[in-house]
């Protein structure tokens, strides 16, 4: 096995998956306690079991989506070989492309959920598949990686 020359990491959902532990970790400890203490008194029981109930559906259906967001590894050894791995907190993928399989790198402007600019760099195989392997708010920092990559991948 050749030795990496080049290898890129987006850890960006790791964040959502820290966030969402919490949540659901503080979730569940409130309703260990109402479920051990039962209901505050100042306030309807079903109010209190409704609210614990939103945060349990909030929460499940948002860890549910952050969940399957990968973080990625790309690395490149010398020979020219590509190696993806996108890992979730329930699964790790592994992707191998062989020198020339890979058609492009591109650098991709698009928008935040708030609207501002936010920029993607896409790995682009012979066979047409596209897997997000950078994101970030500096485009001039996504176009240097991307051309440190076609680089090493010897890339026009």
């Amino acid at each position: 096995m050749a030795a990496t020359t080049f290898e890129i990491r987006n850890r960006m959902a790791a964040f959502g998956w820290g966030f969402m532990a919490a949540w659901l970790g503080m979730v569940g400890l409130f309703t260990y306690i109402m479920g051990r203490d039962g209901p505050h008194p100042s306030q309807p029981p079903l109010l209190q079991q409704g609210v614990l109930a939103g945060f349990w559906i909030i929460g499940l259906t948002v860890a549910g989506h952050l969940f399957s967001k990968p973080c990625t590894r790309l690395s490149v050894d010398a020979g020219g070989t590509a190696t993806l791995v996108r890992r979730t907190p329930l699964r790790r993928e592994v992707e191998t492309w062989p020198p020339g399989a890979i058609a492009a790198i591109e650098v991709r402007a698009g928008k935040d959920d708030e609207g501002d600019p936010y920029w993607h760099t896409y790995l682009v195989a012979c066979d047409g598949a596209e897997h997000m392997i950078r994101e970030g708010r500096d485009p001039d920092d996504q176009r240097a990686m991307a051309m440190r990559l076609r680089a090493a991948l010897r890339l026009p």
